[in-house]
Order: structure tokens, then sequence, then C-alpha cells
């Protein structure tokens, strides 16, 4: 005779409920939708993405161009395809750049964000 137990620990209730968890794409449509840009050093700038004029996908150099009303945003890395097409649906909310010490670790994903460039353009 066989028993299966299917209990949870208090630990894995408050791990799956976790606020602090980071989601880094929306789930659901909204009238209002930010991105968040993480650069390795810890900088953080978030933009609205009603202010995104375009975006451009250069896969010959690795990198995303996003120009903002106020800023120019490029990012770099591998396997950029996917985030481009997530841009273009407003999905991503954070776009965090890899140190390179977990470079190799980051290449075994779907993309990998090397660099990004923030840039503000004069009004």
């Amino acid at each position: 005779m066989s028993q299966e137990f299917n209990f949870k620990l208090k630990v894995d209730e408050m791990k799956e409920n976790d606020p602090a968890a980071k989601d880094e794409n929306y789930h659901s449509g909204s009238n209002v939708r930010n991105v968040c840009f993480v650069q390795a050093n810890g900088n953080m700038l978030f933009l609205n993405y009603s202010y995104l004029v375009s975006c451009e996908y250069q896969p010959s150099e690795n990198s995303i161009t996003l120009n903002f009303t106020s800023h120019k945003i490029i990012v770099e890395g591998v396997k950029l395809e996917i985030l481009y097409q997530k841009l273009f649906n407003h999905v991503p909310r954070i776009l965090n750049c890899i140190d390179e010490r977990y470079s190799e670790l980051a290449e075994q994903a779907n993309q990998k964000i090397s660099q990004i460039t923030i840039t503000e353009k004069n009004m």
C-alpha cells in the first residue's frame, strides 16, 4: 500500500508568494507601462513606453537602439531578437545588464545583455 503525501512547508509557500521577486514581464494589459534599464553598476532608469518613438534591432552589431523622446538607449548583447519582439509589444518591465563575471551563466539563457548605454537628448 502506497501513500502519497502532498504537503508544502511554510517556507515553500512563502517562496511562491514572494512579493520581492522580480517579475521582468507584464502579464496583462495596462494603460501605463514603464521599462526599467538596470546597468551593471546598479544605476537604474525607467522610462514610459508611451514616449518610445522607435526601436531598431541590428543583428550585425548585436544591438537594439531605442529612441525615446528624451533619451536614446542602446542595448548590446547576444540573442536579442526575442527581446526586440517583446519590446515591440511593450512586454519587458526590467532589462538587466549582466556583469561580465556572470556572463558564462547568462550565455545558457535565451539572451544576454552585456551593456546598456543611456544618452539624454538635448531638448
